[in-house]
């Protein structure tokens, strides 16, 4: 039965989790618990928060499977779940920490495009302390982004989503994706290059 679910669609997946069949769903969460965990990692820059926001959407999304239109992708509409909760928890802590009297840094510098230092994967294994300064670093500058440039450049370099679910992930007409998501280049190009590590490797 298993290897038969692991060859459905989505959709198909779907209309079974609608049936009552809860393996089908373990196996929708077997295929994206992964990708909206590294996708919220990069978006909240924290990894608690990513794996308890993540085990919160899976089972929003278990019990609002009923409502889900099955015409519809499964995946921007996962993803959609996803970057809306994590911008309601980035809002609540960014709220906290004024309170008590700390602001949430913020950018919207735009100059050079430098995303060729963004590496592949947060979880994959690195050698040497120079890639693990690197990544660092890369995570430093997405953290300085505001969250609509940096979810869009999350979407589209490390999710590799094409700007067609994008749109749907963040429901705004594709022209406005290309826009956000040059806008986004530009200005994590800028922090980079700011930033001491970038000046520390270019005076080698």
């Amino acid at each position: 039965m298993l290897e038969e679910l692991k060859k459905q669609t989505d959709e198909e997946l779907i209309a079974r989790v609608k049936q009552g069949d809860r393996v089908a769903f373990d196996e929708l969460v077997r295929r994206y618990y992964r990708h909206i965990y590294r996708f919220l990692v990069r978006f909240t820059g924290r990894k608690d928060l990513a794996e308890d926001l993540t085990q919160e959407i899976f089972l929003k999304v278990y019990n609002s499977i009923g409502k889900f239109d099955e015409s519809r992708k499964f995946k921007p509409w996962l993803f959609a779940v996803a970057a809306n909760r994590a911008r309601d928890a980035l809002r609540s802590i960014q709220r906290s920490a004024k309170r008590i009297g700390f602001e949430h840094e913020g950018s919207d510098n735009e100059n050079v495009s430098l995303l060729d230092v963004i590496s592949s994967d947060v979880e994959s294994p690195e050698t040497g302390i120079e890639k693990q300064e690197e990544r660092e670093y890369v995570k430093q500058s997405l953290d300085k982004l505001p969250d609509k440039l940096r979810e869009i450049l999350i979407l589209a370099y490390y999710e590799k989503m094409p700007y067609k679910m994008i749109a749907e992930v963040l429901d705004i007409p594709v022209g406005t994706v290309k826009s956000r998501l040059h806008k986004a280049v530009m200005a994590f190009g800028k922090i980079w290059k700011d930033n001491e590590y970038s000046k520390a490797r270019q005076a080698e």
